[in-house]
């Protein structure tokens, strides 16, 4: 939803960081609401990251192909999708590899010890929607390393809600980054309410 509102509204190149469930799951969410012209992927492990591209190459019938870098996954594409979960080492995705028009969906980091995001990547973005801005402001990595390094978040960090009501269109109009970040809170809300609906119907 956050990025179906944040991304061009036209076929889109995708950079996918992550060759996991999260990653293809994300492939066949945006994929409901917008093409792909191309896609490329980088995992850690090779063998991983060419199982991907050749299993979305044939699914969707573009080019897809796996890539020795993060940065090269990145680099020229209309959308990222980081779905990583750095832990204890460098961050996936670096401001460095961004570049004007990009749309980021960043949902690998989840905690604080875990670093998807460097604070450049962080200060790049003009706009950074949140599933819920207080949990991911100050429980996840990317937000606390990108403010120990003096990064100000001052009037770029919203919530989705507002983005859905149409209360940011203006600033998504004039962002030169968009980024997603999620901590994962809608999937929180689905297991809550089907433990509710259990305890209810017993």
């Amino acid at each position: 939803v956050a990025l179906d509102k944040l991304a061009p509204n036209k076929p889109l190149s995708l950079g996918i960081l992550g060759s996991g469930h999260e990653a293809s799951a994300h492939v066949n969410a945006i994929g409901t609401t917008r093409s792909f012209t191309s896609i490329k992927v980088f995992s850690r492990t090779a063998a991983n990251r060419e199982a991907f591209a050749a299993k979305f190459a044939k699914q969707l019938g573009i080019p897809c192909r796996a890539v020795a870098s993060a940065r090269e996954a990145v680099e020229g594409v209309d959308m990222v999708i980081g779905a990583t979960s750095t832990q204890g080492g460098e961050p996936s995705l670096k401001g460095a590899y961004l570049s004007k028009g990009q749309c980021i969906g960043a949902i690998g980091s989840t905690l604080p010890e875990q670093w998807e995001c460097d604070p450049a990547a962080m200060a790049a973005a003009d706009l950074i929607v949140c599933d819920n801005a207080e949990e991911v402001q100050h429980g996840t990595g990317d937000f606390i390393n990108a403010r120990k390094a003096g990064v100000n978040f001052e009037g770029k960090v919203f919530e989705l809600p507002d983005l859905v009501k149409g209360k940011l269109d203006a600033k998504v109009k004039a962002a030169g980054i968009t980024m997603y970040r999620s901590a994962g809170t809608g999937l929180q809300d689905v297991v809550v309410a089907e433990l509710a609906w259990r305890r209810a119907k017993r």
